[in-house]
């Protein structure tokens, strides 16, 4: 039996039953990883995230790995047990569940893919036993990729799904976990908690490894497009394998190291070997809702000084959108032999980061209403493929594309890493524009204000920042989904 499985069953599952089974369309939400609250039984507290002030993030790593789930640090019984409560601004899917009705399935984004699908798959045997009313699926980021992982190790539930809607999901991995492993970052708690800490937990994580860019030979190599394929760059750019073990300078738990990166390439290649008889299944039942025009990183190299580096899409030309949603490109979401006409995407102004709110948006929602009502996206609020496709702008991830230097395309807080690693009198213009590491430091600091409780404009007026910009900053530090 998988560990935890009885206080799953026991304290959660009828509960979270019932929850789907009101539904309007018996629609389970599967959320992204940061997305559940993750409960300490035994120390009776939650580690992760709600609305009070103190977040133990520090107790989150697992001492051991086992095939029936891995064992929690310190003695501690953690389990997922609903969507976050998130502290700061919204929570990110507030709107979502009030407009869908929909119930939900939180799962711990801690564990490994494979293990979190073997316990939804005896979820849904509970839910449809007894039931043989259809259900419904919408899932955001790490979610669609639990919910393919439990669709390649079985078909026994094909029949009773009626729909999939997946959002922003990084099927083939995203770039941003490089830095989750490395640096303890993009975490909400690391205004607050040392990423030394965040770093420790993170090594630890199986479900983390999983989210890695796929291994080079697995990457989408090209998309179909109006004009003919695109053609497209593996995203690690240096001849460093991912998956070595001497490609990480995080030497925390080391011996772990091996472990996770062999089951996160098997995961990987096993996904893609049963990819296409997944979607031969569901080509009629599952849509991609994606998000475009992000500031998203496009490749990743690493050097021996300063250790792995994101670069990150500029601006586009005029009429041109940028790929990604600020945290997974669109390529990593393209299931081949999915039909076109089943991808869509919302669009907003370039450089707002779309990822963790995805399936809060107006917008999006009102899609994700239509589709799962059975009708049609044609004429709605998003753009579909053959209407995004060719206006993203692939200049940087074509196969002519240059290398990026060490100090292109860094977004504010890769700058900001980077300074801290280079002597002072060797910051280029490119490390520190415009006065850079003031501003930095400046809306670092406003963005602590925000997080314990001061007015976000009354804040930004004093910082002279404008309102918005401080608004994306905080969501940046303070949102708990931002890698998928």
């Amino acid at each position: 039996m998988l560990r935890k499985q009885e206080r799953y069953r026991d304290e959660h599952w009828e509960r979270w039953i019932a929850q789907v089974r009101r539904s309007p369309h018996r629609t389970i939400l599967l959320p992204g990883f940061m997305g559940s609250e993750l409960f300490d039984y035994r120390g009776d507290r939650t580690r992760w995230l709600d609305v009070g002030v103190r977040w133990d993030a520090d107790d989150l790593e697992y001492d051991a790995l086992s095939p029936s789930g891995s064992v929690d640090h310190n003695g501690q019984e953690i389990l997922a047990r609903s969507t976050v409560r998130a502290p700061v601004l919204t929570d990110p899917y507030a709107r979502f569940l009030k407009d869908t009705g929909a119930g939900w399935f939180p799962y711990d984004w801690r564990e490994s893919l494979p293990l979190e699908a073997k316990r939804l798959e005896a979820f849904l045997d509970a839910l449809l036993r007894n039931d043989e009313k259809p259900i419904t699926f919408v899932t955001h980021s790490m979610g669609g990729c639990l919910l393919l992982c439990l669709l390649q190790q079985t078909p026994r539930f094909d029949d009773a799904i009626e729909r999939i809607i997946v959002c922003a999901p990084p099927f083939h991995g995203a770039l941003k976990p490089i830095r989750v492993v490395e640096d303890g970052d993009g975490s909400p708690v690391d205004l607050f908690v040392r990423d030394s800490v965040l770093k420790r937990s993170g090594a630890t994580f199986p479900g983390l490894f999983d989210l890695l860019v796929a291994p080079k030979g697995l990457w989408i190599e090209y998309l179909p497009s109006p004009s003919g394929n695109i053609p497209l760059l593996y995203p690690i750019r240096t001849s460093q394998d991912m998956y070595g073990v001497d490609a990480w300078t995080n030497r925390h738990r080391a011996d772990m190291r091996p472990s996770l990166l062999r089951f996160a390439r098997e995961f990987h290649v096993k996904r893609m070997a049963s990819l296409r008889g997944v979607i031969g299944r569901f080509e009629k039942k599952m849509f991609v809702l994606v998000g475009l025009n992000g500031k998203t990183a496009y490749a990743a190299a690493r050097s021996a000084s300063y250790g792995w580096a994101l670069h990150y899409t500029p601006k586009p030309p005029d009429g041109n959108v940028s790929n990604g949603d600020g945290t997974v490109l669109f390529q990593s979401s393209f299931l081949p032999d999915l039909p076109l006409s089943h991808y869509w995407a919302e669009i907003p102004e370039y450089g707002d980061n779309t990822h963790g709110k995805l399936v809060d948006l107006p917008n999006v929602i009102t899609a994700i209403n239509t589709l799962l009502s059975g009708g049609s996206l044609s004429g709605g609020p998003l753009t579909p493929y053959n209407g995004f496709i060719d206006r993203i702008d692939w200049r940087f991830e074509r196969p002519d594309a240059p290398t990026p230097t060490q100090y292109e395309h860094l977004n504010y807080q890769e700058r900001a890493r980077m300074r801290s690693l280079v002597p002072k009198n060797q910051w280029t213009p490119a490390l520190n524009p415009d006065g850079d590491a003031l501003d930095y430091y400046v809306t670092r600091e406003a963005a602590k204000r925000v997080a314990m409780g001061e007015d976000l404009v009354s804040v930004a007026q004093r910082a002279h920042l404008e309102p918005e910009f401080l608004e994306r900053h905080v969501q940046a530090y303070l949102m708990p989904f931002l890698f998928g």
